[in-house]
């Protein structure tokens, strides 16, 4: 048993891995950031996920 890197060496022969997670545009972060920090003004607990209004 080994693990998914090794297995794939094994049966591909290519371990290269791509990232596929999509990245933030900058209005995108600008926007997240100044929600968090409007939240924070108005005195609404906020966890790290964007506010839904």
């Amino acid at each position: 048993m080994g693990n998914l890197e090794q297995l794939s060496r094994e049966q591909v022969g290519n371990t290269d891995w791509v990232d596929y997670t999509p990245s933030l545009d900058p209005f995108e972060r600008f926007t997240r950031r100044f929600t968090q920090v409007a939240a924070e003004m108005l005195g609404i607990k906020a966890p790290n996920t964007p506010l839904r209004f």
